[in-house]
């Protein structure tokens, strides 16, 4: 089926819109309020179609025109005083127009919602006379659209469950549904919570085996007369100390699951610490024999420990590698809510899938 166009008179008493749809797509944008839910509600209750609710919606006239299966109609649908009539056409036939003899002018409900069940609810009982049964046939045929309401909840007019497809292992589609309320943000973040799990347990596996590789560095021989000449031949700066603080900090900031005492942090501290003191002096005084065999046991260690830093800079690269499914995901749900001036964040420490509100130029305004 091709929507082709539809035009609508004093809808809810003062709308009037007329619309032209694409072979392709068609989006209706515009502000809260404007009609675009309305304009939906009205394709859906001509096309399936619900006639208890368009005899309880205000309007004058809408028209509209589609193809079915090659074939043009023109469907017209209109309120008089007493009556409400569905009237349908094609090039070669005019079909008996669908009558129904209204209890009350849909002007007349204004926003009784109470009311406005009732009726719909005794409209409903209704059936085609004999004479109407040809047109309620054809109209019966029409496919039934699939709408995304204003609880932005997925699902058909055949079924209240919400539907959702998802890769199989085999590579082919699966339709999976939901009998209970999910909606697709909760589909989402379903999606990312179960991947998270799965990622986690990767850097699981990682954390592991730099664990591992920690002790068994414990275990790196003793000193001996040759690791002291190394350890000399090793020149120290400050800028190499304070990057590998930062680095051992960061592990165990992001990456141990329990945050380190102010005692663990103060000798990953005091270490690197003294290591600079002994660099500063040994630059200063490199022939006293002191302070060069003390900056070469120093040195030595520092060699053990740039060994270990290798090994945390695969762990990270690793570790970004592992996560960067989950980020490639958010980054494309944030392509589309640009327009919304939103940016979802996934917040790992607690796996929480948040927004904050940016402006035009990306900046955060506010902060979930």
């Amino acid at each position: 089926m091709q929507i082709d166009n539809v035009k609508i008179e004093k809808l809810y008493g003062y709308i009037d819109k007329e619309i032209s749809f694409n072979k392709d797509m068609t989006i209706l944008v515009g502000i809260n309020g404007s009609g675009k839910t309305s304009i939906l509600n009205i394709l859906n209750w001509i096309i399936s179609p619900s006639l208890p609710n368009l005899c309880v919606t205000e309007f004058k006239t809408i028209t509209l025109n589609l193809t079915f299966r090659n074939t043009k109609y023109e469907i017209v649908c209109k309120h008089y005083k007493a009556t409400f009539h569905y009237k349908i056409k094609s090039k070669k036939y005019t079909f008996n127009p669908l009558i129904v003899k209204l209890q009350m002018s849909p002007a007349e409900i204004k926003n009784d919602e109470t009311l406005r069940t009732r009726l719909i609810e005794d409209y409903t009982g209704l059936g085609p006379e004999d004479k109407e049964k040809k047109t309620w046939e054809l109209v019966s045929k029409f496919p039934n659209p699939t709408i995304i309401g204003l609880d932005r909840n997925l699902y058909t007019e055949e079924s209240s469950d919400q539907v959702y497809f998802e890769e199989s292992f085999k590579g082919r589609r699966i339709r999976k549904r939901h009998s209970t309320t999910i909606s697709p943000l909760d589909r989402v973040k379903e999606i990312i919570n179960r991947e998270y799990r799965k990622q986690k347990n990767s850097i699981l596996n990682l954390t592991n085996l730099l664990k591992n590789k920690l002790m068994l560095s414990a275990f790196d021989g003793s000193i001996t007369q040759k690791d002291l000449t190394t350890g000399i031949r090793y020149k120290l700066n400050h800028n190499q100390i304070e990057k590998a603080e930062s680095q051992v900090t960061d592990y165990f900031q992001n990456f141990e699951v329990h945050n380190i005492s102010n005692k663990e942090q103060k000798t990953i501290s005091n270490y690197f610490s003294q290591l600079k003191k002994i660099t500063e002096q040994y630059q200063e005084n490199p022939k006293n024999d002191i302070i060069r065999f003390l900056y070469s046991i120093n040195a030595n260690q520092f060699i053990k420990v740039r060994k270990l830093l290798t090994e945390f800079e695969k762990f990270e690269n690793q570790t970004v590698k592992t996560m960067s499914q989950i980020q490639n995901y958010v980054d494309t749900l944030n392509s589309f809510f640009e327009d919304s001036a939103k940016k979802i964040i996934f917040k790992e420490d607690t796996s929480e899938l948040t927004f904050n509100i940016v402006g035009k130029n990306g900046k955060v305004l506010t902060e979930y």
